[in-house]
């Protein structure tokens, strides 16, 4: 229990971060010190916990304390709070290759779910065929953080470049100074291709043919789910973030958006579902700006929406306990690192993108649905004019309860 005071009190904090300096009985004044670092000062007539590590300010009143809002505010915005980026210091590995090496490009950009689908089976069954050879791995900056520490890979390269969502779409030059590349931008993302077997296999297909066209060697095929790496400035940060907003171990980490629309399940049933579960503590994760502005959200629910860069959403979703949420990235991240998670289906071939997976579990509004497999661009016309596909909306916010319970 608290150990509640009710004076007076002077609080001394940071005037940006929030975090108290110090906590003391009456009216007292800053020093010039205090001043020149930032912090400011406030009279709380209210009740002071010695708990409190910061405070939320608003218009010359606190409002709130680690990162919630006191229960009598109405209509303000639920705070989460983040006093520092997180900065890893990663060094993505770049072996330099011998003259004598065969030397390998595998690229993939699009799809941080979609590179830890590559590295299930493509890649160690290039590695596999290929057990002397230099392999490289183009692809984005979220994607080079999945892949860190991967095994069969002997260096990374990034790029920002930004291509467009054609099958027939070519690599940069760079990209293709290599005696094998193996170029899989956008060659497993369009009907009928996605339709023949799962998305692992189908990447590892692709792969197999580039490979023969180029060496007439025919790759043998391997299977391997590298465990994506926290590092050591992550795990320092989390501490800090658990310490500033309350969160202990046991939280659900939610993922309110995918990046595919017919995957959107409605904001008001994951309100629902904190409001039936009082019990437990929900983290609330999406990229859209927007998703950061939800008024009078449960006071179980720690909203993160729009507030974290890349690195600090995977330390955060791989820290919690149990994960929800649509066919997303958050739920490759979860599979590849055994990490439980609740997938809400709707007519997407969600199986074939879990075949590897042995931690998600999937919650669909029926057993079968007459229009799948659904994919973003290929709209039916059951779900037209609609902003949230009736596959989605269907699903109940207590059949997700009931299996956090299972899992729990």
């Amino acid at each position: 229990m608290q150990a509640i005071i009710s004076l007076m009190h002077t609080i001394v904090y940071h005037g940006k971060s929030g975090r108290i300096k110090s906590v003391s009985s009456g009216r007292t004044r800053l020093s010039r010190l205090e001043i020149d670092n930032g912090y400011e000062s406030i009279i709380y007539k209210g009740e002071v916990s010695h708990f409190w590590r910061t405070v939320i300010v608003e218009n010359g009143a606190i409002i709130g304390a680690d990162g919630r809002l006191f229960k009598d505010v109405t209509n303000s915005i639920s705070y989460f709070i983040k006093i520092e980026e997180l900065n890893e210091k990663i060094k993505y590995i770049d072996t330099p290759s011998d003259n004598d090496e065969m030397r390998i490009a595998i690229i993939r950009f699009i799809g941080v779910g979609d590179v830890l689908m590559v590295q299930q089976v493509a890649l160690p069954s290039v590695r596999k065929t290929f057990p002397d050879a230099h392999i490289t791995f183009w692809t984005s900056d979220a994607g080079a953080r999945v892949l860190h520490k991967n095994p069969h890979i002997d260096a990374i390269k990034t790029s920002d470049w930004m291509h467009g969502t054609n099958p027939t779409v070519q690599p940069l030059s760079e990209m293709l100074e290599y005696d094998i590349v193996i170029n899989l931008i956008n060659k497993v993302d369009f009907l009928p291709i996605v339709t023949k077997t799962n998305r692992p296999d189908n990447f590892f297909k692709i792969a197999k043919q580039q490979v023969y066209d180029q060496t007439s060697v025919s790759l043998k095929k391997a299977k391997d789910n590298h465990k994506i790496a926290l590092s050591h400035e992550s795990v320092e940060w989390y501490y800090k973030i658990c310490m500033d907003n309350s969160i202990d171990s046991n939280v659900i980490g939610c993922a309110l958006n995918s990046h595919g629309d017919m995957r959107y399940y409605p904001l008001q049933k994951w309100i629902d579902l904190a409001n039936i579960c009082p019990d437990k503590t929900f983290i609330w994760f999406g990229d859209r700006p927007e998703l950061g502005q939800v008024n009078n959200i449960p006071t179980n629910v720690i909203n993160t929406g729009g507030k974290l860069n890349f690195s600090e959403f995977i330390t955060m979703w791989m820290n919690c306990d149990i994960c929800v949420g649509p066919d997303s990235g958050g739920m490759n991240i979860s599979g590849t690192n055994n990490q439980d998670y609740i997938a809400l289906i709707g007519s997407t071939k969600a199986k074939d993108h879990i075949i590897n997976y042995k931690s998600i579990s999937t919650i669909t509004a029926k057993p079968k649905l007459r229009c799948s497999p659904c994919y973003d661009w290929q709209v039916r016309n059951d779900c037209a004019g609609k902003g949230i596909p009736w596959c989605m909306d269907e699903i109940t916010p207590h059949q997700i309860k009931q299996e956090i319970y299972k899992k729990s």
